[in-house]
């Protein structure tokens, strides 16, 4: 353990006791207790490529314990004897599973036990990876040198944040990145020593600082990514590398940032854009993604002064390439939007368009996969849209499965958000092409028998190229977004895809007793709470029959001056996100009416809200609002009203007894708001169904996509309910279905249509 020496006491004995240079920098000398490992916390903040995994945490725990100001504060407490770079490499970090209590990841204070490790204490232990001495993963913290080292106060505080991220530095699998780091521990105590005994050569105190900061950098690098990952924090264990573009972001990553890290995956594979670490002509530009994300922009030659744009791996070694072409089952996945669709067969410098290209550079015969997204082919005389995959095979033949969308029946247009998956399932030989329209959630698969691929050797210089075909030649470059790159090492299916489920919540209420329902399926784990409080009280809706097994009942405001509702309840920001999707959405409902207004006056029981969510928090915006009511003309209408992130909104009313369906009370209606976006613009059609005719009619009107919430949201999602007040406007009736999607329904998929 650290010995802690009083600072009048301890700056006395190093007059006395410190040798060569040590006197002159006492006041940068670390060792007082460990009262310096927050500031060292900073250091592992600022690696790029572990960002989104401490922007992950603070959004899964949603409440005052996860942040950077905490964690730092934490790793001041002395988790001996089981910290140090040793301990963060030997594998025992990984006996423990994330969560917030007495055991495990426990953000409150240090353990004292193997498995009682703060978040705080594996920072602690990335600062003493910085420590001129060797924390032996066998001797741990009671080792001789480390002992003597911070026994006489000799750490240097490598508190140097304004440096690059060390990405660059540290390549290659687990073990060769050890090496590395444990050669940078050998060179940086020779010069520490150097230095502290006045031997020259020996590097300025600031020199020391930042190969100190450097080398902790260096180790969160390659030890916490690691440790993230095999919790799953972000992916799968079956993800090798994800790319998410979400660089650009300035305010995380600076402006015109240059690389792209694999933030979820089994591998270090990041990559750079264009040709040089520095700015260039080839490098694209960053644009906003899919469903608010990032993403990167390419360009065509006559675009870019005839250069290409792409990006591209750097320093891999055959163990990334080897795990990013798998030698069994794998998935390629990508989410594109094309700026434009080649209007020619002919090939050129331009066309046919390149998605990927991974190839080896010493050997171009050896393991290759080339993906080439939407082109033109001449069949018999007419040009047919177009998308192919090639593959070295390891019997060394190249099949290639190309599929012509023209003939399915796949229109394909510019400025449309499209999912991509290239899957191989070895137990069945089968190599198979999805593409699907994430605004309409059109799918076609086709697929081909082929054997596994060919592997890059360990003397293979692998190169993997997203957005163009060649980094020395100007070929082919893809025109448009990317927004997401995936690589797994099986064949997805399902939910496990990039576009998700489609599920974000779908409430049943079919509990029929107490105060919660539960969120039975989908992306968020928002459940709902009956009322104003978690106990019974009397704006609680009440437990009834519904048209599947149960539902709640509400009633209107004036029989008893309250708001009755259910509402959201112990969110958290990713839940609060999700519910208002950044694209095409469905917001379906089943409900009963039991009366309506007989008049037109709008008052606190006409309207009645449906569903709502909005952000009460500065700057936010009513997401989504859907009422039903009754006119000045005594129809019985429906209302959307939402508001966009420009400062527009919508506002429309949707007349069903006009369109030849009047609402009566005491029978079942499906009510749904289904928006299909196109590139930010879009159709919002409004839809009511009788569930016991199977009548139903629509209108639609223009919109856009929804707001989204803000950084720091006050939400407030209702079912049943426009207010929480005396402005009531409840819904008089019982209402046994509420579902929100993450894209345009189609009939087939609607609650209407699906098994309950």
């Amino acid at each position: 353990m650290k010995l802690v020496i009083s600072i009048p006491i301890l700056f006395l004995a190093m007059l006395f006791l410190l040798p060569g240079n040590a006197t002159a920098y006492e006041g940068d000398i670390e060792g007082l207790g460990g009262d310096t490992h927050n500031y060292l916390a900073y250091d592992v903040f600022a690696v790029d490529s572990l960002k989104p995994y401490f922007n992950e945490l603070i959004r899964y725990g949603n409440n005052t314990n996860y942040t950077y100001s905490n964690w730092a504060k934490h790793s001041n407490w002395e988790p001996d004897p089981q910290h140090g770079w040793g301990y963060i490499f030997s594998g025992n970090l990984y006996n423990f599973d994330l969560n917030n209590n007495g055991t495990g990841w426990n953000l409150l204070r240090g353990g004292t036990t193997t498995n009682e490790f703060t978040f705080g204490a594996l920072l602690h232990g990335l600062a003493d990876s910085a420590v001129p001495a060797v924390h032996d993963p066998v001797a741990w913290e009671y080792e001789d040198a480390h002992d003597y080292w911070e026994s006489e106060a000799v750490d240097i505080v490598p508190n140097y944040t304004d440096k690059p991220a060390p990405t660059e530095y540290l390549q290659g699998n687990l073990e060769t990145r050890q090496d590395a780091l444990e050669a940078l521990k050998i060179a940086y105590v020779a010069s520490y020593q150097n230095w502290w005994n006045n031997v020259p050569p020996y590097p300025s105190l600031t020199e020391l600082q930042y190969t100190a900061a450097k080398t902790m950098q260096i180790a969160a690098d390659a030890s916490l990514k690691q440790y993230f990952d095999n919790l799953n924090l972000l992916a799968p264990s079956n993800v090798i590398a994800d790319w998410t573009f979400d660089e650009g972001d300035s305010t995380t990553y600076g402006s015109d940032h240059q690389y792209i890290y694999t933030h979820r995956g089994s591998t270090n594979a990041n990559l750079v854009r264009g040709w040089t670490h520095g700015a260039d002509m080839y490098d694209g530009t960053w644009d906003s993604g899919y469903d608010r994300t990032g993403a990167w922009h390419g360009k065509l030659l006559s675009e870019n002064s005839g250069g290409q744009t792409y990006c591209k791996s750097f320093n891999w070694t055959g163990y990334e390439g080897q795990k990013c072409l798998p030698s069994g089952s794998y998935s390629f996945e990508f989410i594109i939007n094309p700026d434009t669709i080649p209007s020619t067969a002919a090939e050129n410098s331009d066309n046919p368009p390149t998605l990927m290209h991974v190839y080896d550079r010493n050997n171009t015969t050896t393991a290759k996969i080339i993906v080439r997204s939407f082109y033109k082919e001449n069949i018999g005389g007419s040009l047919h849209d177009y998308i192919i995959v090639g593959v070295r095979a390891n019997n060394n033949t190249w099949p290639c499965l190309g599929v012509d969308l023209t003939n399915a029946g796949f229109p394909v247009a510019a400025g449309k958000w499209y999912y991509i998956a290239i899957d191989y399932y070895q137990p069945l030989s089968r190599l198979k092409m999805m593409v699907r329209n994430l605004a309409t959630g059109q799918e076609l698969e086709q697929s081909i028998t082929c054997p596994p691929l060919m592997q890059f050797s360990t003397n293979s210089e692998p190169m993997l190229l997203i957005g163009g075909e060649s980094d020395d030649s100007d070929l082919r470059p893809f025109d448009g977004k990317i927004d997401r790159v995936r690589i797994c090492n099986n064949a997805v299916g399902g939910s496990e895809r990039l576009y998700n489920d489609t599920t974000i919540a779908y409430w049943k209420f079919n509990e029929n007793t107490g105060q919660l329902s539960q969120n039975t399926s989908g992306s968020s784990s928002a459940d709902l709470q009956f009322g104003s409080t978690t106990s019974a009280d009397s704006y609680d809706p009440t437990w009834t029959t519904g048209l599947y097994n149960y539902a709640i009942k509400g009633k209107k405001y004036t029989v008893s001056n309250k708001a009755i509702y259910a509402k959201d309840t112990g969110w958290t920001l990713r839940d609060k996100e999700k519910m208002s999707p950044g694209n095409s959405y469905s917001i379906e409902t089943i409900v009963n009416p039991t009366s309506y207004a007989t008049s037109g006056t709008w008052n606190n029981v006409n309207p009645m809200g449906l569903v709502k969510y909005k952000d009460s928090a500065t700057g936010g915006k009513t997401m989504y609002n859907i009422q039903t009511f009754t006119d000045n003309d005594l129809h019985r209408k429906v209302r959307f009203y939402g508001e966009h992130a420009d400062g527009t909104y919508t506002d429309y009313i949707f007349d069903p007894q006009a369109a030849g369906l009047t609402i009566n009370t005491g029978t079942w209606y499906y009510i749904a708001a289904i928006y299909t976006d196109n590139d930010g613009t879009g159709t919002l059609e409004l839809i009511v169904r009788n569930m016991s005719t199977g009548s139903m009619v629509s209108g639609s009107t223009t919109s856009k996509r929804l707001a989204g919430v803000t950084t720091t949201p006050s939400t407030t999602f209702l079912v049943g309910s426009e207010y929480t007040t005396s402005s009531g406007r409840c819904f008089d009736g019982k209402i046994d279905e509420v579902r929100i999607s993450n894209r345009a329904l189609s009939n087939a998929y609607r609650l209407y249509s699906i098994s309950h």
